[in-house]
């Protein structure tokens, strides 16, 4: 013998409403960030490359500075 379900549905055209506007809303959100994201990574490389040439360019004129990146030295300012 075959069983019988009756489905009921209520549906509100307001909450259905305010749920798209909430996916609407945070997709824009999402998109935000994404571009921010972009932004941060291309800012991060830029440091990179400039972190790269400062160095290169202390080498070049013997100018030690492998002490300024120890714990103590970075953090020296900190404890104050």
């Amino acid at each position: 013998m075959k069983k019988h379900y009756l489905i009921i549905e209520h549906r509100s055209p307001a909450h259905e409403q305010r749920m798209a506007d909430e996916i609407k809303a945070l997709r824009s959100r999402n998109a935000e960030l994404l571009t921010r994201i972009a932004h941060v990574e291309t800012l991060y490389g830029a440091e990179v490359q400039y972190n790269s040439a400062l160095c290169d360019l202390l080498r070049l004129h013997s100018i030690p500075f492998r002490h300024v990146f120890e714990h103590a030295v970075r953090l020296k300012n900190q404890d104050d």
